[in-house]
Protein backbone atom coordinates (compact mmCIF):
# COMPACT_ATOMS: atom_id res chain seq x y z
CA UNK A 1 0.00 0.00 0.00
CA UNK A 2 1.15 3.96 -1.35
CA UNK A 3 1.24 6.49 0.60
CA UNK A 4 -1.47 8.23 -1.59
CA UNK A 5 -3.79 5.73 -0.79
CA UNK A 6 -3.83 5.66 2.95
CA UNK A 7 -5.95 8.68 3.55
CA UNK A 8 -4.16 9.58 6.67
CA UNK A 9 -1.11 10.41 5.03
CA UNK A 10 -2.29 12.12 2.02
CA UNK A 11 -1.61 16.04 1.13
CA UNK A 12 -4.41 18.47 1.93
CA UNK A 13 -5.16 20.64 -1.06
CA UNK A 14 -5.89 23.93 -1.24
CA UNK A 15 -9.92 22.31 -1.53
CA UNK A 16 -10.07 20.58 1.68
CA UNK A 17 -9.13 23.61 3.38
CA UNK A 18 -12.29 25.85 4.97
CA UNK A 19 -12.51 28.81 3.25
CA UNK A 20 -11.14 31.49 6.17
CA UNK A 21 -12.17 34.52 4.39
CA UNK A 22 -10.09 37.37 3.04
CA UNK A 23 -6.93 38.58 4.99
CA UNK A 24 -9.10 41.77 5.63
CA UNK A 25 -11.27 39.80 7.51
CA UNK A 26 -8.57 37.90 9.71
CA UNK A 27 -6.63 41.01 11.01
CA UNK A 28 -10.02 42.34 11.81
CA UNK A 29 -10.50 39.08 13.76
CA UNK A 30 -7.25 39.43 15.08
CA UNK A 31 -7.46 42.87 16.44
CA UNK A 32 -11.06 41.95 18.02
CA UNK A 33 -10.43 42.01 22.17
CA UNK A 34 -11.03 38.27 23.21
CA UNK A 35 -14.09 37.30 25.16
CA UNK A 36 -13.26 37.54 28.84
CA UNK A 37 -15.22 36.82 31.76
CA UNK A 38 -16.62 40.33 33.53
CA UNK A 39 -14.10 39.86 36.61
CA UNK A 40 -11.05 39.35 34.45
CA UNK A 41 -11.41 42.41 32.53
CA UNK A 42 -9.90 44.72 35.18
CA UNK A 43 -6.07 42.89 34.11
CA UNK A 44 -4.68 39.68 34.16
CA UNK A 45 -3.11 40.31 37.85
CA UNK A 46 -5.68 42.43 39.26
CA UNK A 47 -8.40 39.88 39.68
CA UNK A 48 -5.38 38.30 41.82
CA UNK A 49 -4.05 40.61 43.66
CA UNK A 50 -8.09 41.88 44.79
CA UNK A 51 -8.40 37.95 46.47
CA UNK A 52 -5.33 38.31 47.91
CA UNK A 53 -6.53 41.42 49.45
CA UNK A 54 -9.86 39.79 50.22
CA UNK A 55 -7.65 36.85 52.11
CA UNK A 56 -5.20 39.16 54.05
CA UNK A 57 -8.65 40.76 55.29
CA UNK A 58 -10.17 37.98 56.05
CA UNK A 59 -7.11 36.35 58.15
CA UNK A 60 -6.96 40.04 59.44
CA UNK A 61 -10.42 40.30 60.76
CA UNK A 62 -9.82 36.64 62.45
CA UNK A 63 -6.58 37.51 64.13
CA UNK A 64 -8.32 40.37 65.95
CA UNK A 65 -11.53 38.15 66.61
CA UNK A 66 -9.03 35.38 67.90
CA UNK A 67 -7.02 38.12 69.86
CA UNK A 68 -10.65 39.34 71.38
CA UNK A 69 -11.29 35.68 72.68
CA UNK A 70 -8.04 35.26 73.80
CA UNK A 71 -8.79 38.28 76.21
CA UNK A 72 -11.50 37.25 77.30
CA UNK A 73 -10.59 33.80 77.86
CA UNK A 74 -7.62 35.51 79.89
CA UNK A 75 -10.15 37.92 82.09
CA UNK A 76 -12.42 34.25 83.10
CA UNK A 77 -9.33 32.27 84.26
CA UNK A 78 -8.45 35.41 86.37
CA UNK A 79 -11.80 35.26 87.47
CA UNK A 80 -11.79 31.39 88.05
CA UNK A 81 -8.32 31.48 89.73
CA UNK A 82 -9.56 34.01 92.44
CA UNK A 83 -12.70 32.06 93.14
CA UNK A 84 -10.75 28.81 93.34
CA UNK A 85 -8.25 30.59 96.01
CA UNK A 86 -11.44 31.55 97.75
CA UNK A 87 -12.63 28.63 98.22
CA UNK A 88 -9.16 26.71 99.50
CA UNK A 89 -9.11 29.78 102.18
CA UNK A 90 -12.74 28.56 102.92
CA UNK A 91 -11.66 25.14 102.76
CA UNK A 92 -8.87 25.84 105.16
CA UNK A 93 -11.07 27.50 107.33
CA UNK A 94 -13.65 24.48 107.31
CA UNK A 95 -10.84 22.27 108.63
CA UNK A 96 -9.59 24.30 111.19
CA UNK A 97 -13.47 24.74 112.54
CA UNK A 98 -13.49 20.91 112.51
CA UNK A 99 -9.67 20.57 113.92
CA UNK A 100 -11.13 22.68 116.98
CA UNK A 101 -14.59 20.60 117.34
CA UNK A 102 -12.71 17.60 116.97
CA UNK A 103 -11.13 18.89 119.76
CA UNK A 104 -13.80 20.32 122.21
CA UNK A 105 -15.20 16.52 121.29
CA UNK A 106 -12.29 14.68 122.44
CA UNK A 107 -12.15 17.07 125.85
CA UNK A 108 -15.51 16.13 126.33
CA UNK A 109 -15.06 12.41 126.11
CA UNK A 110 -12.26 12.54 128.60
CA UNK A 111 -14.27 14.15 130.62
CA UNK A 112 -17.38 12.14 130.31
CA UNK A 113 -15.21 9.07 131.08
CA UNK A 114 -13.92 11.12 134.13
CA UNK A 115 -17.55 11.15 135.28
CA UNK A 116 -18.40 7.44 134.77
CA UNK A 117 -15.14 6.75 136.83
CA UNK A 118 -16.98 8.59 139.74
CA UNK A 119 -20.38 7.84 139.00
CA UNK A 120 -19.20 4.16 139.27
CA UNK A 121 -16.99 4.75 142.38
CA UNK A 122 -20.40 6.28 144.23
CA UNK A 123 -22.38 3.33 143.10
CA UNK A 124 -20.42 0.65 144.54
CA UNK A 125 -21.27 -0.62 148.05
CA UNK A 126 -18.88 0.23 150.92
Amino acid sequence: MSADDRPSLRAVSDKDAPRLGSEDSLTHAAAEPRHQQPWLRIGDWSWLSVLLGVALLVACLGYVYQQRRASEFETQATVLQTEVEEARQDIRAHEERIRVVRGHVDDLAGRLGLLQQVIAADAEPE
